[in-house]
């Protein structure tokens, strides 16, 4: 099952160098999460493209990432920038997905979706929702 295939089709991939970056902010602490990074199927949230291109541009200069500062050109620091945030997903299969949304109302509606079609029927299942705050509004 590929998480991504719930993602609205209005969003835009982020290319595979900056959402591997975006990716390490995800695991470190997103907005939102579907189970737990260690489960088979996962998801965050992380709103803000400014904020998390800035903690993006920190990364890639640090020396704890395989990802060059020339691998991510100026069109795809631009998309992130402008986005009200992103959607992330990792497969069963390791595969991520970084898609992005210009409109908070299209991150919350394909967030929600994620979340309802993700979630077991079952009490006790291993995905959990972060609850919203008045900080961070799905």
């Amino acid at each position: 099952m590929a998480a991504s295939r719930f993602v609205n089709p209005d969003a835009r991939p982020l290319p595979l160098p900056l959402a591997t970056l975006i990716y390490s902010l995800a695991q470190d602490g997103a907005d939102e999460e579907l189970g737990e990074v260690a489960d088979e199927l996962w998801a965050a949230l992380l709103r803000d493209g400014r904020d998390i291109a800035d903690r993006a541009r920190d990364l890639v200069h640090s020396d704890t990432v395989d990802v060059r500062p020339d691998e991510i050109d100026d069109e795809a620091w631009a998309q992130l920038e402008s986005a009200a945030g992103v959607i992330v997903t990792r497969n069963s299969d390791g595969s991520i997905s970084v898609q992005s949304f210009r409109d908070g109302a299209d991150l919350a509606a394909s967030w929600n979706a994620l979340a309802v079609e993700l979630s077991p029927a079952e009490p006790g299942s291993q995905w959990t929702r972060t609850p919203e705050s008045d900080e961070n509004p799905t």
